[in-house]
């Protein structure tokens, strides 16, 4: 009972035309059956005759089958005469074969409207067709909002992705784009992520090429800040929305860059970012000089506190020399253990070294020199001869420790005392005469004046310190 109630509702109405408007109908149902074999061939045909029928002030009777009284108790055959719906049908297959979105939009509203009145007039299959063309009429107007939409969005996205600003290009898609269709906006999202890829990989590759044109820290230093940013960008990270192994290891070896420009002892992280770029190749090539320039420089500057060092601070540096030498053989072995072994120059310390100060061990046959002239029969010559050996010695300078430097000074001044003296000559002119090298003993901290030499040598040692 219940399917053949369902299938009443279903039928749609049913009339018969009296003959007396026989003549109107008879022309509107063979127009409206002309118009329904034209809807895919010739639409526009099709429109113009349902329109004239439903235009007609005759004919009153729409979407229905119908049958005409020809005689008295003589009918036609039934009528399919949906004006209506086929009108709307042809509006449909007008939009079909235009090119022009807005054009299609207009026709597909009239079917809609055609339709729609179809339905209202108990006409059950227009229903298929209306929801067939509100799915086809919204994908349109979603492609006309997106022609018109799509280019000022397009330009707002471009700017942000030229400008490096990789995440707000994605927030930009995600809130502004949801004009868009679906598979449109992830191809956005897709290409915002290839051009983050691509900035990055720039990026990097700009920042190795300034690791390798500056490869002495101070070269690093000497640039003022403008410059080094400049060479040595890179991408905020807030800005990206990918990231890459090389790209993460730059911004790591940027900081320890920052640090050394501030003057901190950056050597120990340098070489760590030297090992983890093993698998990068290039970039350790590129680092490693950097490096050693820093270690270069360590040392040469504890080389240089040492000159004029005590020995037990002395030693302290050399120490420190020790510790650096250590940590960069760590580094070679760890290169030599990687795919990078053999691509590095060997580095040797021991010209860094050999700037040490050393002990003079010449003192005791310098005193027994002083010893064997005083008694010789020509002194003064043997003396002078004494004198000429220690000022040899002294040229070479800062190569012996500071205490050195002072014991051949004094030697130096005592053979010069004991040659005065032994021409007959007073304290007074010895002093006057000595009191140049005397200078230079009291700029090394001199101060033993006991001599084996008497104590007019030990007056001299003590008016030279005054």
């Amino acid at each position: 009972m219940k399917l053949l109630l369902l299938a009443l509702l279903l039928v749609q109405d049913s009339e018969t035309i009296p003959k007396a408007h026989k003549r109107a109908y008879i022309r509107a149902a063979d127009d409206c059956k002309k118009a329904e074999a034209l809807l895919t061939s010739d639409p526009k045909e099709a429109i113009r005759l349902l329109t004239d029928i439903l235009e007609s002030s005759s004919v009153e009777e729409r979407e229905c089958r119908l049958r005409i009284e020809m005689r008295s108790g003589s009918y036609s055959k039934w009528y399919d005469f949906f004006p209506y719906q086929f009108r709307g049908r042809a509006y449909q297959a007008l939009a079909k074969k235009s090119t022009d979105t807005t054009e299609k939009i207009t026709f597909l509203e009239k079917a809609q409207k055609d339709l729609a009145e179809s339905i209202s007039r108990n006409l059950p299959s227009s229903k298929t067709y209306h929801a067939t063309l509100q799915t086809e009429l919204t994908t349109l107007r979603n492609e006309q909002l997106t022609l018109e939409k799509e280019p000022p969005f397009r330009r707002a996205w471009r700017t942000l992705i030229d400008d490096g600003r990789f995440a707000a290009a994605k927030s930009h898609v995600e809130t502004k784009g949801t004009f868009l269709p679906g598979e449109k906006r992830e191809a956005y999202l897709s290409d915002t992520e290839k051009e983050c890829q691509e900035a990055l990989k720039a990026a990097t590759l700009s920042f190795y090429r300034a690791l390798r044109d500056h490869p002495e820290a101070e070269s690093l230093t000497r640039l003022n800040s403008s410059e080094y940013n400049r060479r040595f960008q890179l991408p905020a990270k807030a800005d990206q929305i990918t990231s890459s192994f090389g790209y993460r290891w730059c911004r790591s070896v940027l900081s320890t860059l920052d640090r050394l420009r501030r003057g901190e002892d950056i050597l120990k992280p340098l070489l760590a970012h030297g090992v983890e770029a093993t698998p990068l190749k290039a970039p350790l090539v590129f680092l490693e000089p950097l490096a050693w320039s820093v270690a270069l420089n360590q040392v040469t500057t504890l080389t240089n506190q040492a000159t004029n060092a005590l020995e037990k601070e002395r030693l302290a540096l050399k120490e420190k020399a020790n510790q650096i030498q250590t940590t960069w053989k760590e580094f070679e072995t760890k290169v030599e253990a990687s795919p990078m072994r053999g691509k590095l120059p060997i580095r040797n310390f021991e010209s860094l070294f050999a700037r040490f100060p050393v002990e003079w061990k010449n003192s005791p046959a310098t005193l027994l020199s002083l010893e064997e002239a005083l008694a010789s029969s020509e002194p003064m010559s043997a003396l002078s001869a004494v004198e000429k050996t220690l000022v040899e010695e002294n040229s070479r300078g800062k190569s012996f420790t500071i205490e050195s430097r002072q014991t051949i000074l004094r030697l130096q001044i005592t053979a010069g005392a004991l040659r005065i003296l032994a021409g007959y000559e007073s304290v007074e002119k010895a002093v006057e005469e000595l009191a140049p090298l005397g200078d230079k003993w009291k700029e090394l901290g001199g101060s033993n004046t006991t001599s084996t030499f008497g104590p007019r040598v030990e007056e001299i040692l003590q008016n030279l310190l005054r």
